[in-house]
């Protein structure tokens, strides 16, 4: 850090004596924040030892924390304190003319034969700040000083260790920042020393500014992005004093222009951020500064070999790895567990600037983007552990690699590439809706780039509809997409992607409501899957049959297909997860359910219910596990008037959901105003709203739970003949009671009486029970 830099930070005054005896060490003028342990552990260690670096990132407080500890020392122990600035000084030679010159002493001969007699018999503490530019030459002067004065401790700062015997090293870490992703008040984000120190250099200068709840998640953004360095805090303060947290986040990508020190006059600009890292810079070798930029490529925690892959064929592993171990003793990069390193975002940010002023972006992104793609080809027939942890380390970087190779300058085909080897990863993750808009890219990378790659775009589309479905839930768009996967596959006769794609148009039909439709698809994958000859998918395509039955209200003939053919087959055959990723284990348990609720058999129905959630919760795939919660457990819970149990069932929906799945979260959050309604503890009135514009598979849904909650367009769909749905018999009585509440006993009776009918001949016992026994309330029966 440069001497005025410095000097800003801390806001000290240098109180030099000339007197022999006197301390000469800078006093603090502000509270120090989120150092106590530190401190106390610095003082510590002097007890025991005679020389101690604090060693740390540049702006980092490693200043701060040697002031405060020299001031409890010199409570203490009762001694001297001594302060030596070595930021100006260019030779370790001049050190014995820079403790004189703090004493006040002029030389009289040799200045190294001086000061070892002036400290020879003193009891002195002596504080050596910003060392790291002398560290090579100290090193023999401090050894000196220990050897010849026994009394004399040393405490220094540096962004690396002074390699002298029996150093001892203390790191200083950056202030302790909120988790990313933690939604915490203003009370509860204060509690972080980062935060702390935001507040309180800001009121310094705006003393009306208050922290609130609104802003306290803009705060902690702030100086998360700021890696919790106290320099570029304080700096980013006095932007904020002047403007709005938020704007000072949207101007990080000039940061170095944001956080320059603006109390210095403008010739002097430079002297904030930036100069901290020009000064650490300058004093990396050559191929420690290449390294550096290289390496600034990840985003997230890398290797060694990583930066190998990144780097030309100039330099050698070894070389590579020396480097970085240079780069780790000078504070510029970290530790981020074994074997793994990682890069300070102020310190990538810097890095990035020194790679694009040396022209060799281009060059390392395309680097980047390969090595991800062969990282990602490598956990290809892994198992899902391995393919998981892999991803874990990797998905920063791959989101960088993705941004610019399908929108920056970076090789599409690579980016195609690496679209095409993630899906299987994002599916298995329930990922896939946030890498919606990567699809969207690499669809018209092929349109645009590689069209002889037809088999990607099937892929895309195909990942494309699910990732729609899973943001805003059954939609045209969705559909529309999964129709052009499944034609490309036709036209292709890929009979594996027609299976994948009619098993996908197959759920999403039917969760928006065309049952007649998820019934032509469910057919066409049974089709398919004889075609293909394999049991395991036979007996599946026998499943999805068995739902499209079930949705259209056919549950008779829907129970026999899954008690004569897909129960007695699915033991040995099952596999865990289908085209969406989806849990066939999860499915099918949520069948039989349904089935046997259909049939009459309420309590079985309910616990097999109970058993799916605890499958579910334990081992199930998420999105399956929220379909079958929203669709079909809690429902079915409501219909049984189990509120609390749907109660339960909705908070762990909600949970999961709001993980994953913005379309899930909403059905969770609309069953739970469905609840209030039911317990009169609100109007439908609005809930009425949400459900009107929802689609038709959810208005069905909601208009059974109850009367209230039936909007008109299901009502019209239920009294339309040629509609085929399963809720169509409870809807038919709902509407008859309101005609019969009305007066209109005639239209009533044609009411329930198609109800009664429906539910006899298609197997819907519950309906039937709740047909026939309006009929006696009406004393029409």
């Amino acid at each position: 850090m440069t001497p005025t830099a410095k000097k800003q930070h801390h806001d000290i005054r240098h109180d030099r004596s000339t007197a022999i005896g006197v301390q000469a060490h800078p006093q603090f003028r502000k509270r120090l924040i989120g150092r106590d342990e530190v401190v106390r552990q610095t003082v510590a260690r002097l007890q025991k030892g005679r020389l101690l670096t604090l060693v740390g990132y540049g702006g980092v407080g490693k200043t701060s924390v040697a002031l405060a500890a020299g001031a409890v020392w010199e409570r203490l122990a009762q001694t001297e304190v001594l302060f030596l600035d070595l930021a100006r000084i260019s030779d370790a030679d001049f050190l014995w003319t820079t403790v004189l010159a703090t004493l006040g002493v002029t030389p009289l001969g040799d200045p190294r034969e001086t000061v070892m007699r002036l400290l020879a018999d003193r009891s002195t503490l002596i504080l050596l700040d910003n060392c790291e530019h002398v560290a090579a030459g100290l090193a023999s002067a401090v050894s000196a000083i220990l050897e010849n004065a026994p009394a004399v401790r040393v405490l220094a700062t540096s962004r690396e260790e002074l390699r002298v015997a029996g150093e001892e090293l203390i790191r200083v870490e950056p202030l302790a920042v909120p988790m990313s992703g933690s939604c915490l008040s203003a009370a509860d984000v204060a509690k972080h020393s980062a935060v702390e120190l935001l507040i309180e250099r800001i009121r310094e200068r705006d003393p009306e500014f208050v922290m609130a709840d609104a802003n306290a998640s803009a705060a902690a953004d702030l100086c998360r992005r700021l890696d919790g360095i106290p320099l570029a805090i304080e700096l980013a303060a006095a932007r904020v004093a002047a403007t709005a947290i938020e704007d000072v986040i949207e101007q990080l990508a000039q940061r170095f222009e944001v956080l320059a020190d603006v109390d210095l006059p403008v010739s002097s600009r430079h002297a904030g951020l930036l100069a901290v890292l020009d000064w650490s810079y300058g004093f990396l070798t050559p191929i420690e500064q290449s390294v550096l930029c290289t390496a600034s490529a990840f985003s997230s925690d890398f290797e060694t070999a990583d930066v190998v892959a990144l780097t030309p064929l100039t330099l050698s592993q070894a070389m590579i790895g020396a480097a970085l171990n240079g780069l780790l003793a000078k504070s510029m990069i970290q530790e981020a567990g074994p074997r793994r390193l990682r890069m300070l975002e102020t310190t990538r940010a810097y890095a990035l600037q020194k790679l694009d002023a040396g022209g060799d972006r281009q060059q390392t992104f395309d680097a980047l983007s390969r090595h991800v793609l062969e990282r990602l080809r490598e956990a290809q027939g892994s198992d899902s552990a391995h393919t998981l942890a892999l991803w874990d380390r990797i998905r920063s970087d791959a989101a960088v690699a993705l941004e610019w190779t399908l929108r920056g300058n970076g090789d599409r085909t690579c980016g195609i590439d690496i679209v095409a080897v993630a899906l299987p990863t994002w599916l298995l993750l329930s990922e896939i809706s946030r890498y919606a808009s990567e699809l969207s890219a690499a669809i018209a990378a092929v349109h645009t780039f590689a069209p002889e790659r037809r088999a990607d775009e099937l892929q895309f589309e195909f990942s494309r509809s699910i990732a729609l479905y899973f943001v805003r839930g059954p939609n045209q768009d969705g559909i529309n997409c999964g129709k052009r996967a499944y034609g490309i596959a036709v036209d292709t006769e890929k009979l594996d992607r027609q299976l994948d794609t009619a098993w996908n148009l197959h759920a999403q039909t039917s969760h928006w409501g065309d049952h007649r439709e998820a019934l032509v698809f469910a057919r066409r994958y049974l089709e398919t899957a004889k075609r293909l000859g394999d049991p395991v998918l036979i007996n599946q395509g026998w499943r999805v049959i068995t739902r499209g039955y079930d949705d259209l209200g056919y549950h008779r003939r829907a129970e026999r297909i899954f008690r004569e053919i897909v129960q007695p087959n699915a033991g040995a055959t099952a596999r865990p997860v289908t085209a969406w990723g989806a849990d066939e284990k999860l499915i099918r348990i949520c069948m039989d359910s349904r089935v046997h609720w259909f049939a009459g058999r309420r309590d079985v129905a309910l616990e097999i219910g109970a058993h799916a959630v605890e499958v579910g919760e334990n081992e199930g795939q998420a999105h399956t596990f929220c379909w079958m919660l929203a669709q079909h457990v809690i429902p079915m819970a409501l219909w049984a008037g189990a509120t609390e149990r749907a109660e339960r069932y909705t908070s762990i929906l909600i949970d999961v959901a709001s993980r994953h799945f913005e379309n899930w979260a909403t059905w969770g959050e609309m069953l739970r105003e469905t609840i209030d309604v039911i317990a009169g503890a609100c109007p439908s009135d609005r809930l009425v709203e949400r459900i009107r514009t929802s689609w038709p598979q959810r208005q069905d849904i909601f208009a059974t739970l109850h009367p209230s909650l039936a909007c008109n367009e299901a009502v019209a769909r239920a009294q339309d003949p040629m509609h085929r749905c399963w809720s169509t018999p409870d809807l038919l009585r709902l509407i008859a009671e309101q005609s019969f509440l009305v007066g209109n006993v005639e239209s009533a009776a044609l009411l329930i009486g198609r109800s009664l009918s429906l539910a006899e001949v298609r197997g819907n016992l519950p309906a039937a029970i709740l047909a026939q026994r309006m009929l006696q309330e009406m004393g029409l029966r």
